[in-house]
């Protein structure tokens, strides 16, 4: 097959273009009701539609993988929870039409990096290490060994990991290079779901549903709910991959397993944060079954508890800090349009921060300690703190995303410039080294683990370039050059 979108005569496309465009017109037409903006409604829907239409193609690159992360952040959750709250889409912003313009302009630009990205990734020939990782005998024999060192090495980062404090102001003492090797972890889960997806087996079955109860406790113990949540991508990337069809069953213990997920396991997650520091690491999951069944073990509860949690976040829980103010669901950081409007309201009167700040915050995210002195802040953090989107005393740091700090950084020209001189050879090196979806294990782990990257600032995307993905592509080929040895 081609690149482009699937075949016509793919039995599962139709459908999903069909739900996904009845879906957003019913979006469309709750905010007209409600009157919300009609620009604002256009764009964040077709920002939404761009993004999801990236995975329903036959090749689904980092690149793409990117631009559908950024449609959820730029339109999709928008729409979706304020609809939900009856909200009108431009309720809370102070400058609402500029502020989606700007964001729309990001959009497009970083859109269009990731085809230009797109069409080289597919001239270049394969590199081995891409190739390697597809090959079923390698993924038998890695997947039990990757699952086993990722899990190790996450307890090791959550045991001597420095720790923020004070608003995110300090840090104590520790070391945190294990955390660079967690991606095993993924890439473990990556390999089984393909060995069982896509080449038959039938021994990773039982191995993922305990990866599964095991990402769910370290989840609990790491108190993060990125653990549990690759977990949940790496399996849907999977399908995706095998263009697997639903069954009815599965997808049914698949919704409940979610459900308890939301409902119960992420609201003790935050409701742990404040003093989970100390308690032991096997404690912490204990202490997750004590504030269970403190509450009786029902969800309102827990719900109204977090969300008492979340609006002590002197950031966050005021008319112009909270897209959702009144409500207080934890949904800000996926609605990208409210830090692009709190950052317009002084940068285009010229209040500019510069490159150098960001230029900084990315060596010191690259670099190791011994070659350059680093701080607990990174470029998000600083911007939060010019532009009066936090306060002291904050519990978490602000999810700005990569329109706002380039916004920060040089103001409406540097939104549309940042996309071409930073994101796209950074997809381009993403889409050659790793490859697409389909092409093999190392590909699917690396789009796993960068769900997050649509929220990451100009600074902490590069810093993830030059750190985590380096490092995950070298160890990749490294252990992919053992295995192979060793099964010849």
């Amino acid at each position: 097959m081609t690149g482009g979108t699937l075949p016509a005569a793919h039995p599962r496309l139709a459908a999903a273009i069909w739900l996904t465009g009845a879906s957003h017109l019913c979006l469309a037409a709750g905010h007209l009701a409600l009157g919300s903006d009609r620009f604002l409604t256009a764009s964040m829907g077709a920002m939404s539609l761009w993004g999801i239409s990236r995975l329903m193609r036959d090749e689904i690159w980092p690149g793409d993988y990117y631009v559908f992360a950024l449609g959820i952040y730029s339109g999709t959750a928008a729409l979706a929870v304020k609809l939900a709250y009856a909200q009108p889409l431009q309720s809370n912003l102070q400058q609402p039409g500029m502020a989606c313009a700007i964001l729309l302009g990001g959009f497009v630009a970083a859109a269009g990096a990731a085809e230009i990205a797109r069409f080289v990734a597919r001239h270049v020939v394969r590199p081995a290490t891409v190739r390697a990782w597809a090959d079923p005998g390698l993924l038998a024999r890695a997947y039990p060994w990757l699952l086993a060192a990722g899990a190790a090495f996450l307890l090791l980062h959550v045991a001597v990991r420095p720790r923020m404090v004070a608003g995110v102001l300090h840090q104590t003492d520790g070391f945190g290079g294990f955390g660079g090797f967690t991606f095993l972890l993924t890439l473990g889960i990556a390999a089984a779901s393909r060995r069982l997806l896509i080449d038959g087996a039938r021994g990773p079955f039982r191995v993922l549903i305990l990866a599964g109860i095991a990402m769910v406790t370290l989840s609990l113990v790491a108190n993060t709910k990125r653990e549990v949540f690759e977990f949940g991508v790496c399996l849907l990337l999977g399908l995706l991959a095998a263009r697997a069809r639903l069954r009815i069953l599965p997808s049914l213990v698949a919704i409940g397993a979610a459900a308890v997920i939301a409902l119960y396991v992420s609201p003790v997650i935050h409701l742990m944060r404040n003093d989970f520091l100390e308690i032991g690491l096997m404690d912490r999951v204990l202490e997750g079954w004590t504030i269970l069944k403190a509450h009786g073990f029902d969800p309102a509860a827990l719900a109204e508890e977090e969300a008492r949690f979340f609006a002590g976040f002197s950031y966050a829980y005021r008319e112009a800090g909270s897209y959702v103010f009144p409500e207080r669901g934890a949904f800000d950081r996926f609605m990208l349009i409210l830090p692009v409007d709190q950052v317009a309201r002084m940068a285009l009167e010229g209040e500019v921060m510069g490159v150098r700040p960001f230029a900084r915050e990315a060596l010191e995210g690259i670099l190791p300690s011994i070659l350059i002195d680093k701080s607990v802040m990174v470029g998000s953090d600083r911007v939060a703190w010019a532009y009066g989107i936090r306060e002291y005393g904050s519990s978490a740091r602000p999810v700005l995303g990569f329109t706002a700090t380039a916004l920060a950084m040089g103001g409406p020209v540097a939104v549309i410039a940042a996309p071409i001189l930073v994101l796209l050879p950074i997809l381009i090196a993403f889409n050659i080294a790793f490859g697409h979806l389909r092409a093999s294990a190392l590909g699917h782990g690396f789009i796993a683990i960068t769900w997050y990257l649509a929220e990451q600032g100009v600074d902490s995307l590069i810093s993830f370039a030059g750190r985590n993905a380096v490092l995950m592509w070298v160890v990749s080929a490294l252990l992919a050059t053992w295995w192979r040895e060793r099964g010849a």
